[in-house]
């Protein structure tokens, strides 16, 4: 989260999800999925997708940061409420955009060895449930030691 100050950052601690986030119980999490050593401190992100949101495609590449540029690990857990119908992380294997997992789950843990390319489908609400479909992202970026 680049603003701490911002109304979202302030509501995000208090409902723990910064200290979540910014724990060592996290770090180490991480670090065991990444099966090798990690940098600190790492960054934060929370976003919230709603009904017709989507993320285009993308590498998270950045080869002009030194620390980054051969590669991070991201790892991501998603909630997403009832209402909601469907959405697809698709990704990139041998080139092409021909791999896709639901992202969608009430309750689910990624860790993606970046970069890569890939994209999130439009959520899709079940019918008559727009308006409350939600999915959280909370997310995790720890460049290698």
């Amino acid at each position: 989260m680049q603003n701490m100050r911002s109304k979202a950052a302030q509501r995000a601690k208090r409902a723990g999800i910064v200290a979540l986030l910014k724990s060592p119980t996290f770090f180490s999490f991480a670090q065991a999925l990444a099966g090798r050593p990690l940098r600190k401190p790492w960054g934060i992100q929370v976003s919230c997708y709603r009904h017709g949101d989507y993320s285009g495609p993308h590498t998270d590449h950045h080869p002009e940061d030194k620390r980054a540029r051969d590669g991070y690990i991201d790892v991501h857990l998603s909630l997403a409420n009832d209402a909601v119908d469907h959405q697809y992380l698709v990704y990139e294997n041998a080139g092409h955009f021909s791999e896709s997992v639901s992202v969608a789950t009430l309750g689910g843990v990624t860790a993606y060895r970046l970069p890569f390319w890939h994209y999130t489908t439009p959520l899709i609400a079940k019918p008559g449930r727009e308006a409350e479909a939600r999915r959280w992202l909370l997310l995790g970026t720890f460049l290698y030691a």
